[in-house]
């Protein structure tokens, strides 16, 4: 085998290992806290249309005595409040007491009656394509009164440092393709002097993913096609008589 035909296969072939993505492409379905459809923040106690509450505790005897659509408000109580792209969320307003808790005339529904913590669960789905090779999502959270953990499709993942009241977090594995889902408990801690204690969470995210570089696929090919023309010319020259080959 001659240099130059050695050297022409290796180049084909390393065309055909090298991996060829994208740059990051926005996950557009994915929502922080308190926004309509077009990224936008809600009104005081409109309906989120991306976060859901998936588990609640037993309040006045009803096991999970909410399960839906979460609401945003604007809670100046609360220390974060409102960021600009980002609102709070939590139940819809509930119960007979609208004297315990009154941020901007709203009060938030929390454990009741209930002398020991009470957990919450926060869910916001979003998709990603069947070709994706990578992806990521960072963000910050805060929770009232604490975060205790963050999941992505039932996986538990880790969350970092607290930055004025919100705990930073990055996930960069356990994705699938199509539909995920993403998770935040909350813990509520009672305090015995009150019957309604408020409870609620805001997050603020985003996330990127690559695919496969369509042109490097191509090269790929065109590299498959290169190495085999080559190795058919080199058979066929193989097969000539010394006085055919060309000089």
């Amino acid at each position: 085998m001659s240099v130059h035909f050695r050297s022409a296969v290796f180049g084909a072939l390393l065309a055909l290992a090298i991996p060829v993505v994208t740059s990051a492409a926005p996950i557009t379905d994915l929502f922080s806290t308190g926004l309509d459809a077009s990224g936008t923040l809600l009104p005081n106690g409109g309906t989120d249309p991306h976060w859901t509450v998936i588990s609640s505790p037993t309040i006045s005897g009803t096991p999970n005595f909410y399960n839906g659509s979460a609401k945003a408000y604007y809670i100046t109580a609360w220390t974060p409040t409102n960021q600009a792209n980002s609102q709070w969320i939590s139940m819809p307003n509930g119960g007979n007491d609208t004297t315990e808790f009154v941020p901007t005339d709203q009060f938030v529904e929390g454990a009741v009656y209930e002398f020991v913590p009470q957990d919450y669960v926060y869910q916001t789905t979003f998709t990603l394509p069947a070709d994706f090779v990578t992806a990521e999502i960072t963000g910050r959270w805060v929770a009232d009164n604490e975060g205790i953990a963050m999941k992505l499709n039932g996986a538990t993942k880790p969350f970092g440092s607290i930055v004025d009241g919100f705990q930073t977090f990055s996930i960069t594995d356990g994705f699938v393709a199509g539909s995920n889902t993403l998770s935040f408990d909350v813990r509520n801690l009672r305090q015995v002097a009150e019957n309604f204690n408020p409870t609620g969470m805001q997050v603020q995210l985003s996330g990127t993913y690559a695919v496969p570089e369509p042109t490097g696929m191509g090269l790929a090919a065109s590299g498959l096609a290169v190495a085999g023309g080559l190795g058919i010319r080199r058979r066929f020259l193989s097969r000539r008589k010394p006085d055919q080959l060309p000089a």
